[in-house]
């Protein structure tokens, strides 16, 4: 097929989406954007944006509402036909940036009519199956590398530090555990590991009494602390999404407060079973192996 000089092909995948996609098809295509980003962590404001963008581009009226319990799915076809509702129960929210990201550059595509919907739905379906990239030896390597690294910036000392690291490697062995266990044990994760890595950290003091009990237990449990959740819930009501960032923010605080909960029991279990040594604490480690 001839084309003129300046034109570029049109991506194989591609189409006038716009033009080419049923109303019918764009609902649902909505649908699942919507249940996916909540699932991959997607603030409320920038969910609804990604939804009203959609609308716009397919030539429909659509309103969305967002909340971290549920989302509200409002699409009218034409001016003058009626509105097309659904409330959908909002799945358990996660964080899986890398998924958001991929997300977010399809999208990108369909709205710039790089990708026809049913090339869309497809990827959709492969975002969704791609696995951690990163196994559990690295996963594990990472939790013990910042519960190191952490104790020291802390003011720790190196005792501090070699201790954080173990007890964060032992952290994400009872996660890894919890999660194949099912939902039931995930949902105790911030209680389990910090009661562990309190009791844990008690024990070793009575070998080590110079160590910093809180210093130690906060850099163990560190990469489980919801700061995610928390910075989201900020951002989504300053952007006036008041029911999500509410719901998100008080979701965060009490996670920190069941963790930090966790970790004074399993302290004072230990503390009411023997007496802890009490001896001052550990020379933090010197500024040169900061930089």
């Amino acid at each position: 097929m001839n084309r003129s000089p300046g034109s570029r092909p049109r991506d194989e995948e591609g189409g006038s989406n716009a033009a080419s996609s049923s109303f019918e098809e764009t609902w649902q295509f909505v649908l699942k954007v919507g249940e996916a980003a909540v699932r991959y962590g997607s603030s409320a404001p920038r969910l609804q944006s990604y939804l009203e963008a959609l609308s716009r581009h397919f030539g429909h009226e659509g309103v969305f509402g967002v909340t971290a319990r549920a989302i509200v799915f409002a699409l009218r076809e034409a001016p003058g036909r009626l509105q097309r509702i659904e409330l959908m129960r909002a799945p358990p929210a996660g964080t899986d940036l890398n998924r958001l990201a991929r997300l977010g550059d399809l999208l990108d595509d369909v709205t710039a009519d790089r990708v026809s919907l049913s090339a869309a739905s497809i990827r959709m379906e492969a975002i969704d199956r791609i696995e951690a990239p990163w196994g559990v030896g690295w996963t594990l390597l990472a939790y013990c590398i910042i519960g190191f690294s952490l104790a020291p910036l802390l003011g720790g000392g190196w005792p501090d530090a070699w201790v954080a690291m173990v007890l964060s490697g032992i952290v994400y062995s009872i996660v890894l555990l919890s999660e194949r266990l099912g939902d039931p044990f995930a949902d105790w994760i911030p209680l389990t590991t910090a009661f562990v890595a309190g009791a844990l950290a008690a024990i070793a003091k009575l070998w080590i009494p110079e160590l910093n009990l809180v210093l130690v237990v906060l850099s163990a449990i560190a990469v489980l602390l919801p700061g995610y959740a928390i910075s989201t819930g900020v951002i989504e009501l300053a952007a006036q999404h008041i029911l999500s960032g509410a719901e998100r923010l008080m979701g965060g605080l009490v996670g920190i407060t069941t963790q930090f909960l966790g970790a004074w029991l399993g302290v004072m279990a230990i503390s009411h079973l023997v007496s802890l040594p009490t001896a001052a604490s550990a020379p933090s480690v010197d500024g040169m192996w900061m930089w």
